[in-house]
Order: structure tokens, then sequence, then C-alpha cells
């Protein structure tokens, strides 16, 4: 064993951590850095007690190697994480040499490890950016390509027109090619302004200026644009659309192109003097523009040349149509293209009357945010939405010290939300080990058994949101199931790593948000429930801090993404309510914890669209029991007797004025 003082004074003054081990791999002595590091004694570490220290992922793999270094007498080289003493997972490079006696008796082995941490995430940054520079010269490669296809579109009717005019037709047929050429000219200065806006060639990204249109002005749009090339072929073009609005959301622009595309690949691939027709036909769940072009296919290409150009010119089209809803390409043989439209409406009578319109709802938690730090942070979505609506501080926790005291705990807030009752009637006072009393139905139940033709939709981290407290699928909880899920994604490992500082989590809000906002758009469920958990992580973990207020902000985006997708619903004549509050306030000394019953850890806030509020929201007194009756309310659902009289909570709706931040 080393001994020596000197060796221990010249160990004890490097800053990189020393570590001596014996024959058998025992550990006979470490530095002060070592244990500054890990805030450990050298009695707490001795012999094999190291290894708690180490990552789980990797303690197996790394005393496996040590151990195998010590029994074949070589030296020890490997990188591992280990738990630093403030709980920060950091790397480190081990390395060790064998230790001899001068009679040449090995003693173990001699090694140090200094931290990585920095160094990999330096080089990782440097690898990022080099994969982003190529990304972005590839990105830029491909987007003024497909400008370039682009603006070729405008640029054959703008011509034939300009040939017209030069024949000097009556004056209506003039008049009807100048409004001709000035919308091609208008799709020209959009394409000129996107290939000149520097920022967008950098990433690659044409601007999709989302707006609620037809099938029929698509269509209309695509055969002007490809009328040149069809006379020129002498084609015939038969177009067969129906009388009624399909109407899709998305760009005309974009769209167009897609179509045009296909006539294009019709107009060419046919014989001169074939017949192009454009008609519609039913699926189960869309209605499909059909191009058909009939004659003997062009002796240029074999029908699997064909396949293979048309296949990836579709998938072209695809990625430049990237407005929602998704736009669904397939070809079939002999020569027919079937371009998939999810229809958003059909045929909206002008006026419907109120008992017509379809009253949906959404409502967003976004986990542990007080209500000093949701007027002090700003918040722009949520400042949008109070505007159309109203801002309100709100409470959870029941009644301090009565019956009704619930824990203000995340998963007893759901509960209370979810049922309008305190934990004395849905038992739910915990995170863990939770038995829900569903004999007090929750929301969902209730609009699943009153009206089954309403569609449901939960978008949330954790499964047991929908499983155990939502209680889908069992007996106990009236057998219902939800229309469509998002959720569970705490178990992938693969497509969200965990880390000890809760990036994956910020990565599951991205993914729950941006499914949320794309469903709603584009099925528009009746009723769905979107959770968002990050902002809680960082609270537990910073405390009222920069960190903490940045999530918010992060979390007000992500409500953007939903906001926006309720706005287009209601551009339908849909009337939509959306909620957005918190599931319970922070402890008033850090803002680390919850669960007690302090001011902090109850305030909480509502905001909503709605602008017909009670007083009760105007004077910042309502529940988070309240949010779900205000929401059945507005949904129009008659919810039975025996179900109303067990609720603790009251709907805000009303005819008051819009609340305001305080």
């Amino acid at each position: 064993m080393l001994r020596g003082q000197r060796f221990r004074l010249m160990a004890d003054g490097l800053p990189l951590m020393i570590w001596v081990h014996d024959a058998q791999g025992n550990l006979q002595f470490v530095n002060c850095t070592y244990c500054e590091f890990f805030d450990v004694t050298p009695e707490q570490v001795a012999g094999l007690y190291w290894q708690p220290l180490v990552h789980p992922d990797d303690v197996e793999a790394y005393a496996r190697e040590f151990s195998a270094c010590v029994r074949d007498r070589r030296a020890f080289d490997a990188e591992v994480r280990v738990r630093r003493f403030d709980g920060e997972w950091r790397w480190l490079q081990s390395s060790a040499e064998l230790r001899f006696s001068a009679s040449g008796e090995f003693l173990g082995m001699v090694g140090g490890s200094p931290d990585l941490t920095d160094r990999k995430a330096a080089t990782n940054e440097l690898e990022q950016l080099a994969s982003g520079l190529s990304e972005a010269d590839r990105r830029k490669s491909e987007f003024r390509a497909t400008l370039a296809h682009e603006l070729q579109n405008p640029l054959a009717p703008i011509r034939n027109g300009l040939s017209i005019l030069r024949m000097a037709h009556p004056p209506d047929l003039v008049a009807n090619v100048v409004a001709m050429m000035d919308r091609q000219l208008g799709r020209l200065v959009n394409l000129v302004d996107d290939l000149l806006d520097v920022s967008r060639v950098r990433t690659g990204k044409v601007t999709i200026r989302v707006e609620l249109m037809t099938v029929q002005e698509a269509v209309g749009a695509a055969v002007e644009a490809c009328r040149p090339l069809i006379d020129e072929k002498s084609h015939t073009l038969e177009v067969d659309l129906p009388a009624e609005a399909l109407a899709v959301t998305g760009e005309e622009t974009r769209l167009m192109q897609v179509v045009a595309n296909l006539l294009t690949y019709a107009a060419n691939y046919c014989e001169p003097g074939g017949r192009i027709r454009i008609t519609t036909l039913w699926d189960l769940f869309t209605r499909r523009p059909s191009f058909q072009p009939h004659g003997k296919q062009s002796t240029r290409h074999t029908n699997r040349d064909i396949i293979k150009i048309v296949g990836a010119r579709a998938a072209c089209s695809r990625h430049m149509t990237s407005c929602r809803p998704p736009i669904r390409i397939v070809h079939r043989l002999p020569l027919q293209f079937l371009l998939g439209l999810t229809l958003v409406a059909a045929s909206r009578p002008p006026s419907p009357k109120q008992s017509e319109i379809a009253h949906k709802a959404v409502f967003i938690l976004l986990d542990g945010i007080p209500a000093d730090v949701i007027e002090r942070v700003p918040t722009p979505v949520l400042d949008e939405i109070a505007a159309a609506g109203g801002y309100t501080r709100a409470y959870v926790g029941g009644e301090r010290g009565g019956p009704t005291e619930t824990p203000t705990i995340s998963a007893p807030g759901y509960m209370s939300l979810l049922t309008a009752t305190w934990a004395n009637k849905h038992n739910v006072r915990g995170n863990s080990n939770q038995s829900p009393n569903y004999a007090y139905w929750n929301i969902f139940r209730i609009v699943e058994t009153v009206d089954p033709s309403r569609r449901t939709a939960l978008f949330s981290t954790w499964l047991d949101n929908r499983t155990v407290l939502v209680g889908e699928g069992r007996p106990d909880a009236g057998v219902f199931t939800l229309d469509h899920a998002v959720d569970g994604f705490e178990r992938d490992t693969v497509a969200f790593p965990h880390d000890p500082k809760s990036q994956y989590i910020r990565a599951i809000d991205e993914r729950v948000s941006t499914e949320a906002a794309a469903h709603i758009a584009t099925k528009g469920p009746d009723l769905s429930w979107v959770y968002l958990q990050h902002t809680d992580d960082m609270g537990h973990a910073h405390g009222d801090s920069e960190a903490f207020f940045d999530a918010v902000r992060q979390a007000d985006a992500r409500v953007g993404r939903i906001w926006e997708a309720v706005k287009q619903r209601q551009l339908l004549g849909e009337n939509w309510m959306i909620v957005v509050t918190t599931d319970h306030g922070r402890d008033e000394l850090t803002g680390k914890g919850h669960g007690r019953q302090s001011t902090r850890e109850r305030t909480t806030w509502i905001v909503t669209n709605q602008p017909r509020l009670d007083a009760r929201f105007t004077n910042g007194t309502p529940a988070i029991v309240d949010i779900a009756p205000s929401i059945l309310q507005h949904m129009r659902i008659a919810v039975p007797a025996e179900v109303a009289q067990n609720m603790d909570g009251v709907s805000f709706l009303g005819s008051g004025s819009s609340g305001k931040r305080q």
C-alpha cells in the first residue's frame, strides 16, 4: 500500500482526482479532490463502496471492465458518468496503471479521473455546428431548386395572356385575361418574396400562409397555370367537380402547385390528343380529387419508369405542402393520380342557427405555475386569449382546515378539475398509489355518456392520466373509451432518453403540444385535455429563478400552437372555449416545493377566451373545480342530476364582463 507521506501530500495537492486500488480491486486511497468532488470521506468509499457514485446505466459495464483489468493485469481506461456532490451527472475519463513491488509482486492500480463533461459538451457543440452548416447548405440548395420550379408556373399563363392581349380580343375577354394575369403575378410576387427572405433561404422553409379555401379554387388555379401545356399537347381537359364547396385549410399557392404538378404529369405522359379528367370520388374518410389521363401512354417511359417519376415528384410535393391538414398522394396504373385532401367542412350554411353551431372545448393544464409568476412573466399568447375573454386568480386545495382540504399536489389538482370535486370525494391525495373514487364522474365520462357522438381526445406525458385518473376502459369508471389519445411518452426512453435536467420532459411537451395542435386543426374533437409538465420540473429544480421563468415562456409558446389551431376551427363556424390553468402554486420561501396549504401554494389562475363571465370570475374567486361545469355548460351538455348534485364546482360562465389580470 502507498503509505508515503510525500505521495499523500502530492496527491492531495493535485486538482485531479487520484485513487489507489489493491490487488483485489478494493479502493485503498482517494485524494482530497476526489472527496470534495463527491462530498464523501475516504472511509465512505473504501473497498467497493465507490460503485453507488456511478450512473446506474454505467456501473455494471464499468465495474466489469475494471475487474477484468485487475484480473488480467492490464491498464484500465474508460469513460463513465458519476454523480457530483450537487447531484449533477458528470463525465469522467478514468485511467489507471499497474503497481508492482520491488520484487515484482502485483500490488494493484493507481489512477486518475479528469472531468470530461465540458470537453464533451464542446465537442458535441462543434459536431452539431458542423452538421448544422452542412444541413443549412443542403437546405439552401433544395430551397432554390424548389422555388425555381414554382416560379415557372405563373410565368406560362402570363406569357399566354400577353399573346391574347396582342390579338385585340373583345373587352370582356381582355378583362378576364387581365384578371388572370393579376392573380398569377400575385403568386409570382409571393414566390420572389420567399426567395429574397434570407432567413427562409437559410432554414430551407417556404412560408405557408394557411387559410380556409376550397378544392375548386385550387383546381381552378392549377388548370389556369397548366392550360398552355395542355393546349400545346392538344389534350381535352374535363373538370367535373361538385357544386358544393369542398373546404380545406392550406395555402392556395402550395395546393395549386400540387395539383398543377399532377396535371403536368398527365399532360406529358399521354400521347398528344389525349383526354384528362378531373373529378372527385368518395371513400370512407376523404373526398379525393382524381386526375385521370386517358389514351395511350407515351413510349418514352415504361410503366415502371412512370411509377418512379410519379413517386419522386409526389414526395417533393408532400415536402412543399407542409400545411395542415397533411396531403396524401398515391398513384395507380395505368396512369391515375389520387390527391387525398381531408375536408374540414362541406357546404357550410352562410348563417347557421345557434343550435346548429358545434360547441367545443379544450382545456390546457400547465403544471405548477403560481399566479404571481404567470402575472410577472411575459406570456403574449395567454394575454391574447385573456383579451378575448378573461383572466382571474383562482384557488386549489379546497377549504383550508375543512373536510374538503386537498393537497396542493399535481394529481389531486388534475382530479379536482376533471371531476369538479375535492379530494374528500375523488380520493386522490398524491401522485402515486392512487385509488380514485369513480363514483364521482369526470368530465370525459359525462360527455361520452350523455352524447356518445361527441369526439374526445387527450394529450399528455403520462399514461396514468388517462388509464388511472380518467379511468378509460375501467368497469367502475363507466367503461368508456376516448376517441384519440397521445400519451405514455415517459415510457419511451428511446425517443426521449431520461436525463437529470429534465430536457426529455421539455421534448415531450414539444411533442404533446404539436400533436394536440395538429389533431385539433384537422379533426376538431369536441373535448380535449392537454397536459404539459416541464414548468413543474423546472420549478422543483430551480425554484423562483430565470430557468423557471424561461420554462413558463416556453409553455406560453406551446399554448400558442393550440390557440392557432382553435382559431382555425373557429373560421369554420365552430364555437370554441379554451381554458388554460395550473394545478397548484409553489412554496413562498424558495418556489421549489408545494403540497401544503400556504397562500401561494393555493393561489392559481384561469385564462379563457369566453367573454361572458360571471362576477365570481371577475372578482377573482373561482376554484379549479369550477372549470369542468363551465366547459360542460359551454358544450351544451345536460349533466345528469345525480352527477351534478355531487359536484363541488359551479360554472363561471354568465353575463359578466371579462376578468383582468391584477
